[in-house]
């Protein structure tokens, strides 16, 4: 009819098949297909359910199938799928298309169990990072959880090693005594759980110039996303006047 399509069975099945190209169920105002078993809609090549200005609503145990190259389900209201079921609600398809404004999934309560198969890492017990690709691809980080946890707990560690060679650097000699034109020395310093050791060497070049070179080491600070330098080094020059 113009204003709805109304088809009802309290037993057994609903069976609505054509050897024609399509089955079609069209109505200006809307449809409702509602079974407590399972309402099955098959058409040889393709089967439209349509509604121009009300939702389509399909509630019961529902299977929506095609073995056509392509398939869509459209409607500018809003499309509702509902399964109060225990199984699950599969749908299988070599591509799958949402085209929506807003894309909510789960409950609105936060009891739902996200699962994306696709993400999963099955060399790896740790949890990772979802990212996204500049071409707008959902991936899985290459690092773990735990390996940002650990980056950051080991940037103290960074810090103070820099301090430690900076200490043990600037306990070196940076010009001679009286007549001596040659001078060595070496250094050590501690920063919170870092330390450095450092070497050095001073040179007189005339009267009143002084050459100085220093390298200090300290153990490398090691994370997944790289490590700090073990050595650094200065060379600096004193005049007298």
């Amino acid at each position: 009819g113009r204003t709805g399509v109304a088809i009802g069975a309290t037993t057994g099945e609903l069976d609505l098949s054509a050897d024609a190209a399509n089955v079609d169920i069209n109505a200006g105002s809307s449809i409702t297909l509602d079974s407590a078993t399972t309402t099955a809609i098959t058409g040889g090549t393709g089967v439209s359910i349509s509604s121009t200005t009300n939702d389509v609503s399909i509630t019961g145990a529902v299977n929506v199938s095609s073995v056509a190259t392509a398939g869509s389900i459209n409607n500018t209201a809003g499309i509702d799928i509902n399964n109060t079921a225990t199984g699950n609600f599969n749908i299988t398809s070599a591509e799958t298309n949402i085209n929506s404004s807003k894309i909510t999934i789960g409950k609105t309560d936060g009891s739902s169990t996200v699962v994306l198969p696709g993400l999963a890492n099955t060399a790896s017990t740790e949890d990772g990072f979802v990212t996204v690709t500049p071409n707008g691809t959902i991936t899985r980080s290459s690092f773990s959880v735990n390996d940002v946890e650990t980056a950051l707990k080991k940037v103290d560690d960074g810090i103070n090693q820099i301090g430690a060679m900076s200490m043990a650097v600037s306990a070196l000699p940076n010009f001679t005594s009286g007549e001596k034109k040659y001078g060595c020395g070496v250094g050590t310093g501690v920063m919170g759980s870092a330390w450095a050791g450092a070497a050095g060497c001073v040179a007189k070049v005339n009267t009143n110039i002084w050459v100085n070179a220093a390298l200090s080491y300290s153990p490398s600070v090691k994370t997944h996303f790289g490590e700090t330098a073990s050595f650094a080094g200065r060379l600096g020059a004193f005049w007298a006047f």
